[in-house]
């Protein structure tokens, strides 16, 4: 019994790790937060946010900006008038332990260095 009890365990455990793999594309602040987003403007191609500040895909430095509204899919911040898609098609792939949280729509490295991979799911 015990012995079922474990692998159970060990089981739930394998199914939400990879569960929770798929929405590491996902960029979920507060209204309020700070987050680090490119400063392109409003026609920017890469919508490149992150946790903390570095290089966007475009190769311009990442401005620190407020969250000030949250709506369906997007995140609109206080230095763009058009919102941030929430889930980009690329994220950091440095692992569970990695706290820079960078999304992008373009492919390169993250803002810890680290080269971004396609996100999984939806």
């Amino acid at each position: 019994m015990r012995r079922r009890l474990l692998l159970a365990f060990v089981l739930l455990l394998s199914l939400s790790a990879l569960s929770s793999a798929d929405i590491r594309g996902r960029m979920d602040p507060k209204v309020g937060d700070q987050i680090y987003v490119c400063n392109m403007g409003e026609t920017c191609p890469c919508d490149t946010m992150a946790m903390k500040p570095g290089v966007c895909k475009c190769g311009k430095e990442l401005i620190q900006t407020n969250v000030i509204k949250i709506e369906d899919e997007s995140i609109y911040v206080a230095s763009r008038k058009r919102g941030f898609d929430r889930v980009g098609k690329y994220a950091c792939a440095c692992g569970e332990s990695c706290n820079c949280g960078t999304i992008s729509k373009k492919l390169g490295k993250c803002v810890c260095g680290t080269e971004m991979k396609e996100v999984e799911g939806d």
